[in-house]
C-alpha cells in the first residue's frame, strides 16, 4: 500500500462468499489498517474472479446457484454458465488480472488480483484497488507499481511454500 499509494487487500472464499480479511487503505495521505472482515462482490472484483477461477467446477456451480450470473455492469459479456467457466479458465492461466468497473459518478474502480498459492491450492488472493476518473486514462499502474504488486504476491507465495514444506517435514519427523 505504501509503495503504490493504492489500497492493498487479502481476500479468501468462505461459505461461497468472498471475504476481505485484511485491507490497508490510503485516505488523506494516512494509511489506515482495517482488521474487520467483510464480504465483497465475487464477480466484479479482480480478487473475486481469481478465487473463483481456482475452484472446481462443482463449487463454481454452487456459487452460480447462489448468485446467478454476474450483472452486465459487474462482468460484461458473461451470458451463460458455460461462458462464465470459459472466462474463469482464461483467468486461471493469467499471471494476474485487471478489472475496471464504471460507476455513476464519472469514476471507475480499478482492481488487480493475483492468486495466493499454498502447496498446489489457491488459499486466497492479493489485490490492489483504487478509484480513478473514467474520462481520463488514469486507471493504469506504473511499471514500478505493477512490479511492487507482483513482488509482494511472489513473496507471500514463497513464504507459504516454505511454511508448507516445513509443516510437511515436521509431520514426517513425528511418524
Amino acid at each position: 500500500a505504501r509503495k503504490t499509494s493504492k489500497a492493498a487487500l487479502l481476500a479468501v472464499l468462505a461459505n461461497n462468499q468472498k471475504l476481505i480479511i485484511d485491507k490497508i487503505d490510503l485516505k488523506n495521505e494516512i494509511y489506515k489498517h482495517n482488521a474487520q472482515i467483510f464480504t465483497d462482490d465475487i464477480y466484479r472484483t479482480a480478487t473475486g474472479r481469481i478465487l473463483l477461477s481456482h475452484l472446481p467446477q462443482e463449487k463454481i456451480y454452487e456459487i452460480y446457484n447462489k448468485y446467478g450470473l454476474p450483472k452486465s455492469d459487474e462482468w460484461e459479456g458473461i451470458k451463460s454458465f458455460d461462458e462464465l467457466l470459459s472466462a474463469l479458465k482464461i483467468i486461471k492461466r493469467q499471471k494476474y488480472i485487471y478489472t475496471v468497473s464504471n460507476t455513476k459518478d464519472d469514476l471507475c474502480y480499478v482492481g488487480l488480483g493475483k492468486a495466493i498459492i499454498r502447496g498446489d491450492k489457491c488459499v486466497g488472493a492479493i489485490g490492489l484497488a483504487f478509484a480513478a476518473k473514467s474520462n481520463e486514462n488514469s486507471y493504469s499502474l506504473s511499471k514500478d507499481e505493477l512490479n511492487t504488486f507482483l513482488f509482494s504476491a511472489a513473496e507471500i507465495n514463497r513464504r507459504l511454500k516454505m511454511d508448507a514444506e516445513n509443516t510437511l517435514e515436521t509431520a514426517e519427523n513425528f511418524v
